[in-house]
């Protein structure tokens, strides 16, 4: 796999977590973030992922490349694929998970994402 294909490995970053693979998914979203810049909606969305697939880490460095994102940023990034995956995890990760998408499909506004997450 292309080291430099962001769409490629960021598309296996999100079936690795479809099918449960947290290793793979963590390898490909290393890859692959540090060539995303801040005008990208995958700087926010890989994080995502990355939380996802380790929610044991917390879900503050999603939160974190949020706000760092360029406000000229409108998401268009389809998570139906993702959504199975939030069946594995907890209640609580869960309900997280879904404020973070429903933030990325503008339904709700940042400052409203975070009262919704404390």
């Amino acid at each position: 796999m292309n080291p430099k294909n962001i769409d490629l490995l960021s598309n296996d970053a999100e079936l690795a977590l479809v099918q449960g693979d947290s290793e793979r998914c963590q390898a490909r979203i290393a890859a692959v973030l540090p060539l995303v810049k801040s005008d990208n909606q995958l700087f926010a969305v890989l994080p995502f992922y990355q939380w996802l697939s380790n929610p044991a880490q917390g879900w503050k460095s999603v939160l974190t490349a949020i706000e760092q994102l360029d406000p000229a940023v409108k998401f268009t990034w389809s998570f139906d694929t993702t959504k199975p995956a939030l069946e594995r995890m907890d209640a609580k990760t869960q309900q997280a998970a879904q404020e973070f998408i429903a933030f990325f499909e503008g339904k709700i506004d940042l400052p409203t994402l975070k009262a919704r997450l404390e």
